[in-house]
C-alpha cells in the first residue's frame, strides 16, 4: 500500500479518535501511593528516566504531573545532576505557555519534580489525528512557542529539545514542556556517551555539528515545528540519525504548504547560519501584528490578547483518577464465575481478567496526551496502559476479589483459570502479560507514547534493553511493524535480538515474521539515540492481534514472553488491554 494511501486511510479512521483518555492508567503494584505531599491518582507515562504520575494534594483542586527518576538511575551522578538542573529551570522560567512549577525534591532517594498537569494532546498526536493546524490556531501556536522561548532565553537557557512531543495543546494555550536536556548557555552540556543532546530531525545545524548553541538554535527548531504544524510533514523527513543530521546541515527543508504570511518567518528561522535567524523575542510582535493588524503595546499584552481570543475549542476532558483495582475486583466477583484468570507461576507476573481491565476504564495508553510531560516522541517517553500484572495478581489478601460477598469471582487458590492438563486453554494466552521475571531480570511490555502509537518491550537488569515498536500498518504482505533497539545501563552487557524474538498470536494461531534482521547495540551512539530501524512482517496477520516479545537471554536469565495488543483498524495503536486482542 503506498505511503500516501496509508496516511489517508489513517486520517479517515482517526477523525473521531479521542485525543485524551477517560482515566489515568492504574498504578502498578510497585508504584508509590504518595510522593511528597501528593496522593497519586494514576500513571501519566513512563520513559527512559522514570515514571510520570498524576497526583493531587487533598483540599487543593487540580492535578500535578509528578516526574520521577528510576531507582537504578537515582544513584547515577550524571542523571541526578540532569534532573536537578531540570528542576531549577522549571522554577526559573514561567509564562502562559510554560507549565507552572509546583514542588520537587532532587535530594530524595527517588528524586521528583511536580509541575502543572496540562490536559490535552501533544502537537504530534493532534496533527496525526486531526490534521495540520490552520488559520489563527496556527499563528497562535507560533506566538505561544515564541513567547515561551523568549522567557527561557531570558534566563540564559537554551531549551535544546523542541519537538512535536514536547508541545502540549492545552485548553487555554499551547505549552512547551520538558527541560530534561536544557542547559545554561555558558555551561557545558552533560556528557551522554558522546554526541549532541537533542532529537534527530528537530535539532539545529550547529547542534548536529556539536557547535556552540544559542537562543537562535531553538529558533531553528521553532521553524521546524511550525512547518510540521502547518503541513503535517517533518521538514527533514525521517531516517537514521546520521542521515537526518546531514539533511539538517546541508539540505533545504520541506516547507511547501506553509501559509504565505508565515512563510517568510519560517524560512528565516530555518536559515543554516544562526546569525541569519531572528531571535525569539523578535517573532512575537511580528506574529501578533499579523493577527491584529497592529503592533501590541507590549509583547505580553499581545500574547494574552491573542491567546484569549483565538485559542478556543481546544479543551479536552481531564482524565479521572484510575479506578481502584481492589474495588473493581470485588465488583467483578458478582456473576464473574466465567472470567478466566491465569495462575501465578513462580515469580512471573500474570495477565488480568480481560473483563477487569474493561471495567478499569479501557485504558489504552493515551494518557491525556501528556507525551511531552512524560517525555515522549520516539524515545519511548510516554504513557502506559492498564497494568495487567497489577490487576491480575496484586493484593491477593482479598481472596481473589470475592471473599466479602461469599463469591470467589471465578478464582480459587490453586485454580488454573480454566486450564487443566490436557484441556484446551480458555481465556487469554499466557503471553498476554506485561511483566515477567527470571533470576532478577524483568521483562516488560508498555505503551510508550501518549497516543498509543509506540510500544516498548524491555528487559531490565544491570543492562537494559528496549525494543521500541511503532508504525503498525496492514498491507498486501500482512501486518508490518517497525522495530528500533536501544541499550542502556552497562551497555556492553545488553544482548542482541532478531526477528525470531517476535511473533503474533491471532485467533489462536501463532504467526512468525517472514523477514530476517538482527539488532546489535550501537555503542558508538549515545544512549537512547541508536538510529537502527528494522521491519517485522507477519504474513496473513489480521488487523488486530497480540504482538509477543520473547526476551533474549540476559546474564544467564530469560524471563518469559510478554505481549502488547496491536490494532491497525482504529488509528494504529498498541495497548495492554488484552481484552481487545485475545
Amino acid at each position: 500500500m503506498p505511503a500516501t494511501e496509508i496516511r489517508e486511510n489513517k486520517r479517515a479512521m482517526s477523525d473521531t479518535t479521542p485525543l485524551t483518555p477517560s482515566r489515568f492508567a492504574p498504578l502498578r503494584r510497585e508504584d508509590p501511593r504518595r510522593i511528597g505531599p501528593y496522593t497519586l491518582d494514576g500513571r501519566i507515562g513512563i520513559g527512559g528516566i522514570g515514571a510520570v504520575y498524576a497526583g493531587h494534594q487533598p483540599g487543593i483542586p487540580g492535578h500535578a504531573a509528578i516526574k520521577t527518576v528510576r531507582e537504578e538511575l537515582a544513584g547515577n551522578a550524571e542523571f541526578r545532576a540532569r534532573f536537578a538542573r531540570e528542576t531549577v529551570l522549571a522554577k526559573r522560567a514561567s509564562g502562559m505557555c510554560l507549565p507552572c512549577y509546583y514542588d520537587g525534591d532532587t535530594e530524595a532517594d527517588m528524586p521528583w519534580l511536580a509541575t502543572e498537569f496540562i490536559p490535552g494532546p501533544s502537537l504530534r498526536t493532534y496533527v496525526r489525528n486531526r490534521g495540520p493546524l490552520t488559520g489563527d490556531h496556527l499563528t497562535a501556536l507560533g506566538v505561544g512557542l515564541a513567547d515561551a522561548l523568549t522567557r527561557i532565553h531570558a534566563q540564559g537557557v537554551v531549551h535544546q529539545d523542541l519537538k512535536p512531543g514536547n508541545i502540549i495543546l492545552g485548553p487555554h494555550a499551547p505549552k512547551l514542556v520538558d527541560f530534561g536536556i536544557a542547559r545554561a548557555v555558558d555551561q557545558t552540556a552533560l556528557a551522554r556517551s558522546g554526541g549532541a543532546a537533542g532529537t534527530a530531525g528537530w535539532m539545529s545545524p550547529e547542534a548536529c555539528a556539536g557547535g556552540e548553541l544559542t537562543g537562535r538554535s531553538d529558533v531553528f527548531s521553532w521553524g521546524s515545528l511550525m512547518a510540521f504544524a502547518a503541513t503535517g510533514r517533518e521538514p527533514f523527513g525521517a531516517g537514521p540519525v546520521d542521515t537526518l543530521a546531514e539533511r539538517v546541515m546541508e539540505d533545504e527543508p520541506d516547507i511547501e504548504g506553509v501559509p504565505g504570511p508565515l512563510l517568510p518567518l519560517v524560512r528565516a528561522a530555518l536559515a543554516k547560519a544562526p546569525r541569519e535567524r531572528p531571535d525569539a523575542v523578535e517573532l512575537v510582535p511580528v506574529l501578533v501584528e499579523q493577527w491584529s493588524g497592529s503592533r501590541p503595546a507590549t509583547a505580553l499584552a499581545g500574547v494574552k490578547a491573542m491567546l484569549t481570543e483565538v485559542w478556543t475549542g481546544m479543551a479536552t476532558p481531564v482524565p479521572a483518577p484510575a479506578r481502584s483495582l481492589r474495588r473493581l475486583r470485588r465488583g467483578l466477583a458478582v456473576g464473574a464465575a466465567a472470567v478466566a484468570v491465569l495462575t501465578l507461576a513462580g515469580t512471573a507476573a500474570v495477565a488480568a481478567p480481560s473483563a477487569l481491565e474493561a471495567l478499569a476504564g479501557g485504558v489504552t495508553g493515551d494518557q491525556g496526551g501528556q507525551s511531552g510531560q512524560a517525555g515522549d516522541d520516539g524515545g519511548g517517553d510516554g504513557s502506559v496502559g492498564a497494568d495487567g500484572a497489577d490487576s491480575g495478581g496484586a493484593e491477593d489478601s482479598d481472596g481473589g476479589g470475592g471473599g466479602e460477598d461469599g463469591d470467589t469471582g471465578g478464582r480459587e487458590d490453586g485454580d488454573t483459570g480454566g486450564r487443566e492438563d490436557g484441556d484446551a486453554p480458555s481465556g487469554p494466552p499466557p503471553e498476554a502479560v506485561d511483566q515477567a521475571t527470571d533470576q532478577g531480570v524483568g521483562a516488560g511490555a508498555a505503551v510508550g507514547s501518549a497516543d498509543g502509537t509506540i510500544g516498548v518491550f524491555s528487559a531490565d537488569g544491570v543492562a537494559t534493553l528496549h525494543a521500541n515498536v511503532y508504525n503498525v500498518v496492514s498491507g498486501p504482505d500482512g501486518v508490518q511493524i517497525t522495530v528500533n533497539g536501544q541499550s542502556m545501563g552497562v551497555r556492553e552487557q545488553v544482548p542482541s535480538f532478531d526477528q525470531s524474538n517476535f511473533y503474533v498470536i491471532a485467533d489462536g494461531e501463532r504467526i512468525d515474521p517472514s523477514q530476517a534482521f538482527t539488532y546489535t547495540p550501537q555503542l558508538d551512539y549515545p544512549m537512547e539515540q541508536e538510529p537502527n530501524e528494522n521491519t517485522l512482517v507477519f504474513p496473513g496477520a489480521p488487523e488486530t492481534g497480540l504482538l509477543v516479545f520473547q526476551t533474549p537471554e540476559v546474564a544467564g536469565a530469560q524471563p518469559g514472553p510478554v505481549g502488547l495488543c496491536y490494532s491497525t483498524a482504529q488509528g494504529a495503536y498498541f495497548t495492554t488491554d488484552y481484552s481487545q486482542c485475545t
